[in-house]
């Protein structure tokens, strides 16, 4: 399958489309995508099993059907915010609490912040480019040359700084001088099967999560902040102000301190991006098991599913 041609086409049509007909078009491509049970569902639904262990059966089904169309929802509004106006994009993110982030971006100080794959990151990243600090993040470098390029085009497009992710560690460093500016510097990061990923335990199961929010932390000196992203659907005069019946919420969590510096060893550096990777599991742990449904992870990241003899293979060789 020609996945760009797919998302060219995609686009297209939310372009043309009507937002009503555009949404249902979505929520059916997610039913549907749920009920075909392909290997990426059925993956959703061993890593939801492991957030809410009482799921099975029709429940289960429902989780993942539920899963799924939230995910169709984050693309239906990835394609569909370049042409969403100001003065309602400005509606569509609720940011909970905003206290933290706003005082450090008005005293000059930038935010590294850890994401998972929830919600609209797109959306939220536009959001914040106009209403809280300037984004600077890193895009996978994906196999298809053509999607990496559009994916990069797409998120320039909205005001946002995109590094495509290399091997030899330069985007790190260009990450690293952004910080003396107030950005917001979010990263992806419950997913990395790389020799560097880091293994924690998420309500009592072991994952390889990624290090970077917490090696920035201890590069930079300044905490990192999860943010957990759910759709929320509105309605009344929140739902006139946003011009749609779905917003973006936003739960910011209490930043995670770093207690070494960049000149500690590398063995204290690397204690110090255990723990708080850990911290980080710990306070998202309780929003995963209420929400799992907004975590749109269709791949193998826990201990159990994946090749360890693999990772350890790479982890040696990077040694």
């Amino acid at each position: 399958m020609d996945f760009y041609r797919l998302f060219t086409l995609a686009q297209r049509f939310v372009e043309k489309a009507p937002e009503p007909l555009g949404r249902a078009v979505f929520d059916v491509a997610g039913t549907c995508a749920a009920l075909a049970n392909g290997g990426g569902v059925r993956q959703l639904k061993k890593n939801y099993r492991r957030l809410d262990p009482d799921l099975s059966g029709m429940k289960l089904q429902a989780a993942a059907v539920t899963g799924m169309r939230n995910y169709m929802r984050y693309y239906y509004e990835m394609f569909a915010a370049p042409t969403i106006p100001q003065e309602k994009l400005s509606h569509r993110v609720r940011l909970v609490p905003d206290d933290y982030l706003r005082s450090e971006f008005a005293g000059g100080r930038a935010v590294p912040a850890a994401l998972m794959h929830t919600g609209n990151w797109d959306v939220a990243g536009a959001w914040s480019e106009k209403n809280l600090a300037h984004v600077v993040t890193v895009a996978e470098k994906l196999a298809d040359p053509r999607m990496a390029q559009g994916f990069l085009d797409y998120r320039t497009s909205l005001g946002m700084t995109i590094y495509l992710a290399v091997k030899n560690g330069s985007v790190f460093e260009s990450l690293v001088r952004e910080a003396s500016e107030p950005v917001l510097l979010p990263l992806l990061a419950d997913r990395d099967l790389t020799a560097s990923g880091v293994e924690v335990t998420l309500l009592g199961h072991r994952l390889l999560i990624a290090p970077g929010p917490a090696l920035l932390a201890v590069r930079t000196g300044r905490p990192f902040v999860p943010i957990m992203m759910r759709h929320v659907k509105v309605s009344g005069e929140e739902r006139s102000r946003a011009g749609t019946p779905w917003i973006s919420h936003l739960d910011v969590f209490d930043p995670i301190v770093p207690t070494v510096g960049p000149d500690a060893s590398r063995a204290e550096q690397s204690a110090d991006v255990a723990r708080m990777c850990q911290e980080w599991m710990d306070a998202v742990g309780p929003w995963l098991r209420e929400h799992y449904v907004h975590w749109h992870m269709l791949q193998k990241v826990y201990v159990d599913d994946v090749d360890m003899d693999r990772v350890r293979a790479k982890r040696a060789e990077t040694a």
